[in-house]
């Protein structure tokens, strides 16, 4: 029979029950709830993750959206951040997790999550973060997140990024379809060695920065169908290497200078179709001699266009000018122009 004091193992473990149970926040740490409340005040709007709320003294951030917590101790384990701007559980579009007020990401908002295990940002809008994340995989590094090193596919970006594995270097980048939107720039200039670069079919918008610098290295090159706006950067005339180009459905405007492809000797596919382009149909695309498909359709290019030009290009298969104001004599030599053309739309008024 015991005693009337009870053993110390036995006042050990209720010590113990006593620390979890008054060791916590309702369910919640105080210096996680306070992380999550700065995470949302810098990346997100009030539309945004609604349930992160600091509306009471006893507010559980465990029980938040997107949050997880061992259910034990209390620290949360999961951040399941993807895809915000889809799944924000309100009806349309009320924007996205996004750096538009930072430059970088602040890795030290995540220090007091000790027990996090897993941490996804993917399918949102931080596009300055892409291409540092990008470094990070090719480097082997985590400097973007200050060393915050959680499950490697934070933005989602394994499969989409490719590295020259004898000098660490990016050299592919393929974003298609992710719904991403915003404008880039910011950052991309940090891939100088970058040879694919596919954004394709989302949602970036606005002019492309002036000053971008894109690789010298670049053969690839695709930004169709998104909503880009604005004059095409200068940066674009100067790559070298440049071997498919695809700008279309876009609304970019302005003139193409004669001198764009003066240096593209080695592009053989080049559209600009659905965009706002004006002024006169770019006569020197003859100096490529290696092109095999152009599409210029449904812009506001206007004048006279001279089919000798395309006539001297012998390797050209596919060749549209559908709805623009141009006019211009087709050559005698139409018929055998249309011996090596597979496609041949020539209605220019």
């Amino acid at each position: 029979m015991e005693g009337p004091w009870k053993k110390p193992w036995v006042i050990l473990m209720e010590g113990i029950v006593l620390i979890q149970l008054f060791g916590r926040n309702n369910g919640c740490f105080t210096e996680e709830k306070r992380s999550l409340l700065d995470f949302k005040a810098s990346y997100s709007n009030y539309a945004l993750l609604p349930s992160w709320v600091n509306d009471s003294p006893k507010s559980n951030c465990c029980e938040w959206e997107r949050v997880t917590c061992d259910p034990f101790s209390g620290h949360v384990t999961h951040l399941s951040l993807e895809s915000v701007n889809r799944n924000s559980g309100r009806t349309g579009w009320g924007g996205c997790l996004d750096n538009t007020n930072s430059s970088s990401l602040n890795g030290s908002l995540f220090l007091s999550f000790k027990y996090l295990r897993y941490l996804s940002l993917s399918a949102n809008c931080f596009d300055g973060f892409i291409w540092e994340r990008a470094l990070s995989f090719c480097y082997g590094d985590s400097n973007d997140m200050n060393n915050v090193q959680l499950n490697d596919d934070v933005l989602g970006l394994i499969n989409r990024v490719q590295c020259n594995p004898a000098t660490g270097r990016v050299t592919e980048i393929n974003l298609v379809g992710l719904g991403l939107s915003g404008r880039i720039g910011k950052g991309l200039e940090k891939l100088q060695h970058l040879m694919v670069l596919s954004l394709s079919h989302n949602d970036f918008n606005g002019s492309i920065t002036p000053s971008l610098t894109l690789s010298s290295t670049i053969q690839n090159l695709n930004q169709s169908h998104n909503g880009f706006s604005g004059q095409m950067p200068t940066s674009f005339f100067n790559m070298s290497s440049i071997r498919s180009l695809d700008l279309s459905h876009n609304s970019f405007s302005g003139h193409i200078p004669q001198s764009f492809f003066d240096s593209y000797n080695f592009l053989h596919y080049f559209s600009l179709s659905n965009n706002l382009f004006e002024g006169q149909s770019p006569s020197r695309i003859s100096r490529c001699s290696s092109l095999n498909s152009t599409n210029l359709s449904n812009n506001h290019f206007a004048g006279y266009i001279d089919f000798a030009v395309v006539w001297s290009l012998s390797r050209l298969r596919q060749l549209d000018f559908f709805s623009n104001a141009l006019s211009g004599s087709l050559p005698n030599e139409i018929s055998k122009l249309q011996l090596h053309l597979t496609h041949f739309d020539p209605r220019v008024n």
